[in-house]
């Protein structure tokens, strides 16, 4: 029994020892598993540090790129607008010279018509000739497309001045009435219209062909319901309003009809005596 005791004291020792090393063992992960957690942790927390670096990083040149490409659109879209001022500047004073000029040739061919009416067919011919020659001089100095579509329609309005202009004086018209006016001498209104100076123009060209006229305000006529507005220049209030029955507009006067037949004539805003 002595000994059976003293075997069970030993294993129960033995078991004590072992229980207690499992103890340190424990111990020692238990501290090593809160290291690692530990390391996680601050890896974890150094990460999301990066990643929000990184992040802002991305925003601030995100924010660089968009601010460059708003930047060079603002530019691209300036450069259009002077571009696009300077061609209208072009085209402004391209149509103004040519004008000009074919108004003298048809001033010059007005005249040699009156002194030689024998001649006249070859005055007229001659004229126009010369305008088309004095536009293609012009067109062979202009080396971009766009300058070069400006001065192909500014040939097409000068040719039709000049002949405007030559059959104005053949037919005695006062001339430039007649060119400045917003509808063709003798035209009869049509209700609902709109008729803008001058009548000969295209209607994108309309202003700068009115250069011609000089002072004289570039009119607009409406005739709305029973009652005729006429508008000049950038005004807002109408130059003229009237009620009639029938409007019948030469080169300087309207003149308005009632419904019995009776005639009422008033000057017309862009008329020069």
């Amino acid at each position: 029994v002595s000994k059976m005791s003293k075997q069970h004291s030993q294993e129960i020792d033995t078991i004590h020892n072992s229980s207690k090393q499992l103890g340190i063992e424990c111990e020692r992960l238990r501290t090593k598993i809160g290291q690692i957690r530990d390391q996680y942790e601050d890896k974890l927390k150094e990460s999301e540090k990066v990643t929000k670096s990184l992040k802002e990083m991305l925003e601030e040149a995100e924010k660089k790129r968009t601010d460059l490409i708003n930047l060079q659109e603002e530019k691209i879209a300036e450069n259009n607008e002077k571009h696009s001022k300077q061609t209208d500047d072009l085209r402004q004073q391209l149509l103004t010279a040519n004008l000009n000029t074919d108004k003298i040739r048809t001033e010059l061919a007005s005249l040699q018509i009156k002194e030689s009416p024998a001649n006249a067919d070859e005055i007229v011919s001659r004229t126009i000739t010369s305008a088309q020659l004095g536009n293609n001089e012009v067109q062979k100095e202009v080396s971009s497309s766009k300058v070069s579509k400006i001065v192909g329609w500014t040939k097409s309005i000068s040719l039709i001045l000049v002949i405007l202009l030559i059959f104005s004086y053949l037919w005695g018209l006062n001339s430039m009435n007649s060119i400045c006016s917003p509808v063709k001498p003798g035209t009869t209104l049509v209700k609902g219209d709109i008729y803008e100076a001058p009548w000969w123009a295209p209607n994108d060209h309309k202003k700068a062909a009115f250069s011609l006229c000089g002072d004289r305000p570039r009119t607009s006529l409406a005739w709305n319901g029973d009652k005729l507005f006429a508008f000049g220049g950038d005004a807002s209030e109408p130059l003229l309003k009237k009620r009639a029955h029938r409007i019948i507009v030469d080169s300087n006067s309207f003149k308005f009809l009632d419904k019995r037949g009776n005639i009422q004539s008033l000057e017309a805003p862009w008329s020069r005596m």
